[in-house]
């Protein structure tokens, strides 16, 4: 069995389009070919035949699903057929929709069942989970693990008078409820406050596309298991702001329960 993706960060390269055409050759040639659609916006799947509007039970999210928890996939699941009339060849696809999106974001902070086994070690993995602006926990972790969090707040509103101000001003204002978690993932080893203020206001910071520079006013929670701080970022230096754990702690597992409820709807 051969695997041929195609794949390309920037739209409009023709990814779907190539897919299509690929799949529907090969199988005129005498393959037997399986299209597998994982872009959110489902284009693909609506070559294939399936309009976007169409609310499918069975897709490829359904699949990971399963495959995260471990359970049985049954022969030729969430398997369709194009549909389209033009098309002499009949090719196997599995169609995507949006609640792709919604699982890609729970898996953030799902455990992973492979890291630390047999892919690649667990420090190596948190790393790239650091760039990419995920967490990720193994199932197992072993003696020495380092599964420390990196979790960044930011305040999402205009209209917050402290926003933007140094801590002198903003003290005695500060409310969790005023921000908005704009970042977690694994924290790599020995990582500093400082270091951390450096690194979100490259030009190539984690998450550039989705989240503003690092700048007076957020909060950076250092979660090194046994010890937690939340630090307000100063116009000089950090405060501690601890006392906002709790607070934190609690919006964290809401925002979390609600993701898990979006992808299991």
């Amino acid at each position: 069995m051969k695997t041929i993706a195609i794949a390309n960060q920037k739209g409009g390269t023709g990814k779907t389009t190539t897919t299509y055409n690929l799949g529907i050759a090969l199988t005129q040639q005498g393959y037997r070919v399986l299209m597998v659609d994982f872009d959110p916006q489902g284009n693909l799947s609506c070559y294939c035949g399936i309009p976007p509007e169409k609310d499918l039970d069975q897709t490829i999210t359904e699949l990971l699903m399963k495959t995260s928890c471990e359970k049985p996939i049954g022969n030729r699941e969430c398997v369709y057929q194009t549909g389209r009339k033009e098309t002499a060849a009949r090719v196997d696809f599995i169609p995507s929709n949006l609640r792709l999106a919604g699982f890609e974001l729970a898996m953030g902070t799902m455990m992973c069942r492979e890291v630390g086994s047999r892919f690649c070690h667990i420090q190596q993995y948190a790393n790239q989970c650091f760039k990419r602006g995920c967490y990720v926990e193994p199932e197992h972790p072993q003696p020495g693990d380092k599964l420390d969090r990196l979790l960044i707040y930011q305040i999402p509103h205009y209209t917050c008078e402290y926003r933007f101000t140094d801590y002198d001003y903003a003290q005695n204002k500060l409310k969790a409820t005023d921000y908005r978690c704009t970042y977690v993932a694994n924290m790599p080893q020995d990582y500093t406050p400082d270091k951390c203020f450096r690194d979100f206001n490259y030009d190539d910071r984690p998450c550039a596309n989705s989240m503003p520079s690092l700048s007076v006013s957020d909060l950076i929670v250092m979660d090194r298991g046994d010890k937690a701080e939340a630090l307000y970022v100063d116009a000089v230096g950090f405060k501690d702001v601890s006392r906002l754990l709790p607070e934190l702690h609690d919006m964290e597992v809401e925002r979390q329960e609600h993701n898990l409820d979006e992808l299991e709807r």
